[in-house]
């Protein structure tokens, strides 16, 4: 009997090692001498546990002593080491080893699990990856209604639970939304039909709580023996994000198509704009005041001047103006604004302006800033028909990396903030979505061009700025706009009044233009002025006009594009000729020909078209007088 169990322990698979109460190792079977790596049991006895277990597992070998000298038998899990220095997992049995009454050591049966214990590791990290990845995994039979027969708990992202959908009644068609059903039941349909073992569709699903989900399917057809289709089983990828930056995507080309044909159409209408206001002009001073004709005239002017007011919008939205960017401080900005916008907001709407403590300096084109808080005024006092109170205030802020994560777009640093809030009837999330779009309105048909907020947006991006909304029915709405700050003190504005008197002179002027009319009108403002002005059609008439005069041309006025030769080229040819020459640029519209990101660099003089005849004897006298 004693043969046959020592027989049995030596081929048993598990290995068995027994001790003394030193912990030195009495007896090993074969099993534990080739898990452990040694070429045989012999090798093992007379080591100690310590020999074999790491130094960080030596507190659980402690523990598992203390127990087993009390008589108590356990199973536990430590680490081992062979003797090539391997790391392996064990599972050990073991208890007390008596003789008679006495304990005269331990015995302890293991099997080695280190494979077991790596792909456990392996499919609990592999299931929080699939748990916590947008793929679900799902299988369901091909019958009339698809059910359900697995799926991954990350299905839950639908509103249901993984165990509610595989023991109701839901099936694939109850999950996916109700006007795409249809559609993929027919789809699934022609692809099995047509023998396609894995496709890919597109569809959306419907949470429980109304919330659509785009979901990207990769299907794969499961066949029976018959060929018939048995089982589909894939993965359901959540692609609602994707699809949202496609959607903007393909907005932001939208815009950015409006905006250039924005900007074509701006330039041109500038150039009749232009001729139109100044003949207007031209007939209104020699007929005068009193004559039939003046009224009807003056309703010319009025009307060039309301579309003048739309061209610049185009262009703010298309983001072509040319700006004069000076340091302004936004605090006078708004007490100097504040007569102008009381009257243009109505007496039913109380004006609060609160200027900041400090001064909020920014470098910005005073006139656009100006022109993005009128916008927002009339946006306002529109919201607010039964009246109510609109706030303008300025402060410096510091965007910190809490607000750039929450706000896309927004850059660390600081700023300078203008926050225009009203108490008007508030935006639903729909409309908060569209606001900046160009030529959208929620205004009746005939009373806005959609452009307002537009005009604003490309304003402040163009200061490379940024700009939000915050607002809810019934509640009001604030628009917040986040400008640079600006160390340098701030420059005076100019006065807005015109002058009473305009200035000319007796200098020497080439002015080009391609276009006929408006070289024309401005040629007889300017002789008008007691200039002396010579007319070319294009850049290669200048510069034969420039050659015959040589040095005695004080002044080029340039239109910024021109046929075959731009304002930029044209300016510098002429001056290689006239180095003393000034230069007055105008256009309807800019790209970048005399200016970086439509930006005037220092000292560039800049008339916009169209151009009233005060406007441009003012610019003609700041460019020869500079």
């Amino acid at each position: 009997m004693k043969d046959f169990s020592e027989g049995l322990v030596e081929n048993m698979m598990e290995g068995i090692l027994t001790d003394d109460l030193d912990g030195r190792f009495t007896f090993a079977n074969a099993a534990a001498a080739a898990i452990l790596g040694y070429d045989s049991p012999s090798e093992l006895v007379g080591m100690l546990w310590t020999a074999i277990v790491p130094p960080d597992c030596l507190a659980v070998l402690a523990a598992v002593n203390e127990r087993r000298s009390r008589g108590l038998r356990e199973r536990y899990e430590v680490d081992l080491i062979c003797k090539d220095r391997r790391r392996i997992t064990v599972e050990i049995t073991g208890g007390p080893r008596m003789e008679g009454d006495r304990q005269v050591g331990t015995m302890a049966v293991f099997t080695d699990i280190t494979e077991r214990k790596l792909l456990e590791q392996l499919l609990w990290q592999t299931k929080v990856v699939v748990e916590h990845s947008p793929v679900a995994l799902f299988r369901c039979d091909a019958k009339a209604h698809c059910r359900m027969e697995f799926v991954s708990d990350n299905i839950a992202r639908s509103g249901h639970t993984r165990d509610e959908i595989l023991a109701g009644p839901l099936a694939l068609y109850a999950l996916v939304h109700p006007e795409d059903r249809q559609r993929v039941a027919d789809e699934l349909a022609r692809r099995a039909a047509a023998g396609e073992d894995a496709f890919q569709l597109t569809f959306r699903v419907q949470a429980r709580d109304g919330t659509v989900i785009w979901t990207e399917s990769y299907t794969e057809a499961v066949r029976a023996d018959d060929g018939t289709v048995a089982h589909y089983q894939g993965a359901w990828l959540d692609i609602t994000e994707r699809k949202a930056l496609e959607e903007r995507l393909l907005q932001a080309q939208k815009m950015e198509g409006i905006g250039r044909l924005a900007g074509g159409v701006a330039h041109d209408f500038n150039n009749l704009l232009t001729a139109i206001s100044g003949y207007a002009n031209f007939a209104l001073e020699t007929v005068g005041e009193k004559h039939p004709v003046a009224a009807d005239l003056r309703g010319i002017l009025d009307a060039a001047a309301r579309a003048a007011d739309l061209t610049r919008q185009l262009l703010a939205f298309s983001r072509k103006q040319i700006f004069e960017m000076k340091i302004v401080d936004l605090n006078d900005l708004i007490r100097g604004m504040g007569k102008m916008l009381r009257r243009l907001i109505g007496e039913d709407i109380d004006l609060v302006v609160v200027p900041g403590a400090k001064p909020a300096t920014t470098r910005a084109d005073a006139a656009q800033i100006e022109q993005v808080l009128v916008n927002l005024a009339v946006n306002a006092r529109d919201a607010m028909p039964d009246g109510g109170t609109l706030t303008i205030e300025t402060s410096n802020v510091v965007l910190d990396d809490a607000y750039v994560r929450s706000h896309p777009g927004a850059v660390l640093g600081d700023y300078v903030l203008i926050a225009v809030t009203d108490t008007g009837v508030g935006m639903t999330e729909e409309v908060k979505s569209r606001i900046f779009e160009p030529f959208f309105t929620t205004k009746e048909p005939g009373k806005g061009t959609g452009l307002g907020l537009s005009t604003v947006f490309g304003i402040v991006k163009q200061h490379e700025g940024n700009i939000y909304v915050y607002s809810e029915p019934g509640v009001g709405t604030t628009f917040k706009v986040y400008l640079r700050h600006a160390a340098e003190s701030a420059q005076p504005l100019p006065d807005q009044a015109e002058e009473e008197h305009l200035v000319g002179g007796t200098e020497t002027v080439l002015l080009a233009e391609d276009d006929l009319q408006v070289r024309q009108m401005a040629a007889r403002i300017l002789r008008s002025l007691g200039y002396t002005v010579l007319e070319a059609g294009n850049g290669a008439e200048a510069l034969q006009i420039a050659r015959r005069q040589g040095r005695r041309i004080d002044l080029l006025i340039t239109d910024v594009v021109m046929p075959r030769m731009s304002g930029r080229d044209l300016a510098q040819r002429v001056a290689g000729i006239c180095p003393d020459v000034k230069v007055l640029y105008v256009s309807g519209y800019m790209e970048n020909a005399i200016a970086h990101n439509h930006i005037l660099d220092e000292g560039t003089h800049f008339l916009q078209k169209p151009f009233a005849r005060r406007t441009l004897a003012r610019k003609v006298r700041e460019a020869l007088d500079a």
